[in-house]
């Protein structure tokens, strides 16, 4: 199982057993991939759970401190929760709320996991500025070398504003450029001069060369990875 609904914790037939096997069906499917260190989606979605039922959660206990209360099951969504005042709480809401307290233990669990194969993935990346860094940085180069290949692949990256709940986060989008080869007569300076002969509207472009030491997935580890190695190398080189 690839996919698991944002709301499927409510929708269809609300029996914890039948939730149960749906999110473990699931997180086998992330166990797999995590293996493989395949580590993105899935850590992102792993991540996006778990706050979405904690959301659940907390908006259900803070009104629980004010009345009884049932789920309004039409209304979940990023925008929030519906409630609706009942006397006693009902049979589905108990379900859902084992269901959800079941996810949680578990979401953790892979959680930590991502985690770890994130922290160990990252150990094994080393970054550094290639030549003279302009002042200017949100948009320039990111070569790529992955263990002891003979080439780098070159990524234009332009720094963007990602909207996320209500609020503007900095992120970075990658093209790829192409593929150039390595040697003692084609360094990575090489490449940039490559590059810039190629196009001219950056003369002195902010480049980077990122080298992972393990050969991993590039699309679902080293690129996500890369991203935010050098979001934050460039956000600490503004602030200094």
């Amino acid at each position: 199982m690839k996919k698991l609904d944002l709301d499927w914790f409510i929708s269809g037939w609300n029996d914890f057993e039948h939730k149960r096997y749906l999110l473990l069906a699931w997180l086998q499917y992330v166990g797999k991939e995590f293996a493989s260190l395949r580590l993105y989606p899935q850590l992102s979605e792993v991540l996006r759970h778990y706050h979405h039922l904690s959301q659940y959660q907390q908006a259900k206990n803070m009104l629980s401190n004010h009345f009884p209360e049932t789920l309004d099951w039409e209304s979940v969504g990023w925008d929030g929760l519906t409630f609706a005042k009942q006397e006693q709480e009902s049979m589905p809401i108990q379900e859902v709320d084992a269901i959800v307290g079941y996810s949680l233990d578990q979401l953790q669990e892979y959680m930590r996991e991502g985690r770890e194969i994130y922290d160990f993935l990252e150990s094994q990346i080393s970054l550094e500025p290639v030549g003279i860094s302009p002042l200017y940085k949100r948009e320039g180069y990111l070569l790529i070398r992955v263990s002891d290949r003979k080439e780098v692949s070159a990524y234009r990256y332009h720094i963007v504003y990602v909207a996320h709940q209500m609020a503007r986060h900095e992120g970075m989008r990658l093209d790829f450029v192409a593929n150039f080869p390595l040697g003692f007569t084609s360094t990575a300076t090489h490449v940039k001069l490559d590059l810039v002969r190629q196009d001219k509207t950056l003369p002195n472009p902010a480049t980077y060369l990122l080298h992972s030491e393990t050969e991993v997935p590039r699309d679902e580890a080293i690129l996500p990875i890369a991203k935010r190695k050098v979001l934050q190398l460039i956000q600490s080189e503004s602030a200094a």
